[in-house]
């Protein structure tokens, strides 16, 4: 069809404006350009991520199979040059702790009063996962008594953050209105992924990642 060879093009213009706005930006900018440094770091995760699951979806299988997994997940530990870490010993041992967990019953609060205790007095923490998974008011608490060196936040408990969050006060803290994921990869991949879905929607295709109670096809009026 006409109008999916249209939007295509229209995508791929409007990517390659913004990879030259980027390029130049980064040129301008070379603190910038960490973000791209990082990424490597990502792909290591997210392998990593991967074989855990496989772990967890495999636990009820019998004992030969999980022993199997788990012998696939050391490999991968060692490729990567990481190892598991009860999390007690992790905080206790990292100097950058970054969490990026849904929140659930299990993990809500994992940042306890009593966690926060026992992290290095030297560590930074990163919070860009949800508000509830960190106590914000024991946080603040060990950045104003130098117990931590510092934190970034970008989630919390209440939203927009609230002017009694303890956060705001508490120094050596950098504080964002939940915009961490807007980097310029996930700028490229949106469009890519908006466009897919209108080239999709014009070829009688059904888009991807719709929500369960969303008819398809839409009825016509």
């Amino acid at each position: 069809m006409a109008e999916v060879g249209f939007f295509k093009r229209l995508g791929n213009l409007w990517k390659g404006f913004l990879s030259i706005w980027i390029s130049d930006v980064e040129k301008e900018h070379p603190e910038i350009a960490y973000e791209n440094a990082i990424n490597s770091m990502v792909e290591k995760y997210s392998k990593l991520k991967s074989a855990t699951a496989a772990i967890i979806r495999r636990r009820e299988d019998t004992s030969e199979r999980f022993q199997r997994v788990t012998r696939e997940l050391a490999q991968t530990e060692a490729e990567l040059g990481v190892a598991y870490r009860p999390i007690d010993e992790l905080l206790a041992e990292s100097d950058v702790i970054s969490i990026h967990t849904p929140l659930t019953p299990e993990t809500e609060n994992l940042l306890s009063e009593e966690r926060i205790a026992g992290i290095k007095h030297n560590a930074v923490v990163i919070n860009v996962a949800r508000g509830g998974v960190v106590d914000e008011a024991a946080m603040a608490a060990a950045l104003k008594e130098e117990r931590i060196d510092g934190a970034a936040f970008d989630v919390f408990t209440t939203e927009p953050i609230a002017k009694d969050n303890p956060l705001l006060g508490a120094p050596k803290t950098i504080l964002t209105p939940h915009i961490a994921g807007a980097t310029n990869e996930s700028r490229l991949r949106i469009i890519d992924f908006a466009i897919g879905n209108i080239a999709r929607a014009l070829a009688g295709e059904k888009p991807e990642d719709m929500l369960d109670d969303v008819p398809w096809p839409r009825p016509t009026a």
